[in-house]
């Protein structure tokens, strides 16, 4: 199913992370490929989460406006918040946390010459629509009472 430039390496990886695989996931994997199952599969995803991205996104706009900058990605389920100038990431992150809400600070992805305590992700992965914008209301409240307090 690989394409033959990718063979050898994923051989080289599969035999590092296991040499034998059960024959009968094999089996079931190779009948859920061939059949177009997977292909389907794939796409009623991907269209879930681009729906879902669309609605985040909608809902970016009206809840933090032009006050809070944020990105607008053309694919994919994250979307990164440029904090307020004396917000920081760590402090909101943990505000976050006590209220049910999980936030990314960027810096742990970043190298640390390139972490500034500035951003941070959301992933829409596993909160349905009602969620997000109820989400996004208390992380924009959570921000302004961080910026009053520094004020």
């Amino acid at each position: 199913m690989l394409p033959e430039r990718l063979v050898d390496l994923f051989i080289n990886y599969k035999n590092a992370a296991d040499i034998a695989s059960p024959i009968l996931s094999q089996g079931a994997l190779e009948l859920y490929m061939k059949s177009g199952m997977y292909r389907r599969h794939a796409t009623r995803i991907r269209d879930h989460y681009r729906e879902k991205m669309r609605y985040a996104i909608e809902v970016c706009a009206c809840v933090f406006g032009s006050g809070i900058q944020y990105t607008c990605p053309s694919s994919g389920v994250f979307i990164t918040l440029q904090l307020p100038q004396y917000v920081k990431a760590s402090v909101l992150q943990d505000r976050l946390k006590q209220k049910g809400i999980s936030v990314t600070n960027v810096d742990q992805h970043l190298l640390p010459e390139n972490q500034r305590n500035d951003r941070i992700r959301l992933c829409i992965i596993g909160v349905e629509q009602p969620q997000i914008e109820a989400g996004f209301i208390v992380i924009e409240e959570e921000i302004r009472r961080l910026e009053r307090r520094v004020r």
